[in-house]
């Protein structure tokens, strides 16, 4: 296609915007890259470039009340240009730090170039006329390679030494034996070491990042199990929702998502946020006449993953404007920590509730508070974190709610990202989170609330 005609196909704000989100994303990634989420000045610097583009995308969003038309091609052309850069910036990275072979990082680089080769012929034959069985094909074996480096990771690294990874093995094992695992100590990872990173010393996260946890450690043994599965899941997600205005972005942004420098490194560290994503993706397919209580209920149970999503729900009853919508919302979280909490009530409120309240400023942690405190030696509290979180969250409001699912994910973007870079803690778990929720983004905007050109 003459480039003469590709420029005259771009609408400036219009493209703007889904390219701002493609970038937004792909320099927090290479942030996470170079710094696996602790902190590093240069890294802070990309992740605040990534919030700032992310923040100007919106703007223009406003400005075109959310009617966009978005070229394609040049969006087809940007996903495959990002992940090249991911599969070969991320190839001499070891895709875990806990491995207990090379076998699985070199088979890792292998088929990051085999992936990368496979992307390139997918971009050409969109342009071709070749049948699109064969794209089709080639999708569905990129997918099986990731499946296989994704669920390979799980024995590559079966025993990281990470405090995330000991309370979600030792907690569910508790429960299974019909313990309170509020009250039954996991094992110290770290051997008592007066350096290690947290003071748990039984499980900290809310219940339900517990259920995951017993489902993969009774299917497999490894509590990270339906981790891999829900990453798997999001990327199919992003693919469904673009399918049908363009298959082949969808199957584009399906492996940008899998592509992803520092996926394989999230599920190795055991951290729950694939499994939150996962949550509101089926909250969002739910989000239609006749199910509306079936997704308000399973976006309860994406808010109840972390302390920090009931920021969530601001824009959620936006959408809804229901004061009915915040019991559905709640329900779930009450009926599956209802039983933890009558098992009992202080050692719930102690650990479930107050810990994360309670734990002590990250120095270590890539946010601009930890910039402050490392650089000027100025200590922001907890209290600047609720100012970032309720504040953004009011402006997020100024979005149009003309497109209500692409708005509502926008809005969780921006939020949890302000809250993240400008908070008091933020790792590559949290990014890695932001990262899935702006991709949702832009593939609702291509898929269901824009005309792509």
């Amino acid at each position: 296609m003459p480039i003469r005609f590709i420029l005259r196909d771009i609408r400036v704000r219009s493209i703007a915007v889904p390219l701002l989100l493609l970038m937004s994303y792909g320099v927090i990634a290479y942030a996470l890259l170079i710094s696996n989420g602790m902190y590093l000045l240069r890294a802070l610097a990309w992740i605040g470039i990534g919030w700032v583009m992310l923040v100007v995308a919106g703007m223009f969003f406003r400005m075109e009340s959310g009617h966009l038309h978005v070229s394609k091609v040049i969006i087809r052309v940007a996903c495959v240009v990002m992940i090249l850069l991911s599969l070969l910036v991320a190839f001499p990275v070891t895709p875990g730090i806990y491995l207990h072979s090379l076998a699985f990082a070199e088979r890792f680089q292998a088929l990051s170039f085999l992936l990368g080769l496979l992307t390139l012929i997918m971009l050409g034959i969109s342009f071709t006329r070749f049948p699109r069985w064969i794209s089709r094909g080639l999708f569905i074996v990129c997918l099986a390679f990731f499946a296989s480096l994704y669920f390979g990771m799980l024995r590559a690294s079966p025993s990281p030494v990470i405090d995330v990874f000991s309370m979600l093995r030792d907690s569910s094992t508790s429960l299974l034996h019909g313990l309170n695992p509020y009250t039954t100590p996991f094992v110290d990872p770290y051997g008592g070491n007066d350096n290690s990173w947290t003071t748990a010393v039984t499980l900290v996260y809310p219940p339900i990042t517990l259920l995951p946890a017993v489902v993969g450690r009774m299917l497999t043994g490894d509590v990270r199990l339906l981790n891999a599965v829900s990453i798997l899941f999001v990327g199919l997600f992003l693919w469904w929702v673009v399918r049908r205005k363009d298959e082949t972005t969808g199957q584009l942004l399906c492996l940008l998502w899998l592509a992803h420098p520092r996926g394989l490194f999230v599920l190795e560290q055991s951290w729950v946020d694939p499994g939150a994503l996962a949550v509101l993706c089926i909250a969002l397919l739910l989000l239609r006449p006749g199910f509306l209580r079936s997704a308000a209920a399973t976006f309860g149970l994406f808010v109840s993953f972390k302390q920090y999503l009931v920021l969530a729900m601001f824009p959620a009853l936006r959408i809804t404007r229901s004061l009915r919508s915040l019991l559905w919302f709640l329900l779930p979280a009450v009926l599956i920590a209802l039983p933890f909490f009558i098992w009992d009530p202080a050692a719930f409120i102690q650990n479930a509730i107050l810990f994360q309240i309670k734990t002590a400023f990250r120095a270590d942690s890539l946010t601009l508070a930890a910039y402050l405190f490392n650089e000027h030696s100025i200590l922001l509290g907890k209290w600047w974190t609720l100012v970032i979180g309720f504040g953004v969250s009011g402006l997020t409001f100024l979005l149009p709610s003309i497109h209500q699912r692409t708005t509502l994910v926008f809005s969780f973007a921006i939020i949890f990202l302000s809250l993240f870079f400008l908070g008091t803690q933020g790792f590559c778990n949290y990014y890695y989170f932001a990262c899935g929720l702006i991709l949702m983004t832009l593939a609702l905007m291509i898929g269901e609330e824009v005309e792509v050109g």
